[in-house]
């Protein structure tokens, strides 16, 4: 569906590869854990964790939410991107972890198809959303400056968009968003026991959409029957040393 004549030099198109609605299919993960296993979703912000002994001492037995509730667990998983960072740094453990914003810009909806599929190019991604239709654009998935003008940014972004599809200029640009995208000192997910911390298994990355799978596969397993899989050894939190010690 590219611009006629303006195909790149070469490319490379994965079969096994597909698209998802993200926010779509944690609702549908979140309704099937309701109705088939009765889990409980409680909408709120983690204040703390609680311990087993006094004050910080001990190991972690669950979490104190910002209404006050109490919510005791035999372990904690941490997956809270950024969030993670003030949590542990209460408990005297630096979390080598920072953030960095991302833009995307959406069209209108749209009937007509402009895409099959994913696009990846070096300067730029999209998609079509499913159920509206609309494009969906980004320069980086690593995320980067958005600038002084979000606005303006946006803008230029979504006539690049437009540049790269036959018909674009039917497209009509409708608004953007920025997030903060978790970003690991060394590029590398962090998975798995924090040091220092028994009873919470630390989980962070990008692309956490990406890897949510797998990554929730091989914690699972970790945490209920103590299989270590080879390939969290990587990842794991220890790799970092002394240096997430914030205790003097």
């Amino acid at each position: 569906m590219l611009e006629d004549g303006v195909v790149p030099d070469w490319g490379l198109r994965a079969f096994e590869e597909g698209t998802l609605e993200a926010a779509e299919a944690a609702r549908l993960l979140l309704e099937h854990s309701r109705k088939i296993f009765g889990a409980e979703v409680i909408e709120g912000s983690v204040e703390r964790f609680l311990h087993a002994g006094n004050g910080t001492d001990g190991r972690v037995r669950g979490v104190r939410t910002s209404s006050g509730r109490e919510i005791v667990a035999d372990h904690v998983v941490l997956a809270a991107g950024l969030g993670s960072v003030p949590l542990l740094a209460a408990e005297g453990i630096a979390l080598p972890l920072n953030g960095r914003d991302g833009m995307l810009v959406n069209s209108k909806p749209t009937d007509k198809k402009f895409l099959e599929a994913l696009i990846n190019d070096k300067d730029l991604h999209m998609r079509q959303t499913i159920v509206e239709g609309r494009l969906r654009a980004g320069a980086d998935y690593t995320g980067g400056d958005v600038g002084d003008d979000p606005q303006d940014t946006a803008e230029k972004l979504f006539a690049q968009v437009q540049a790269s599809l036959k018909d674009g200029d039917e497209l009509e640009f409708d608004y953007y968003t920025v997030g903060t995208r978790p970003d690991p000192e060394d590029g590398l997910p962090i998975l798995g026991p924090v040091t220092g911390l028994e009873g919470i298994t630390v989980a962070t990355m990008h692309s956490g959409v990406t890897l949510a799978a797998i990554v929730g596969d091989l914690l699972s397993k970790q945490i209920l029957n103590g299989e270590s899989d080879p390939a969290l050894v990587d990842f794991r939190f220890d790799r970092f040393g002394n240096s997430t010690s914030l205790k003097h």
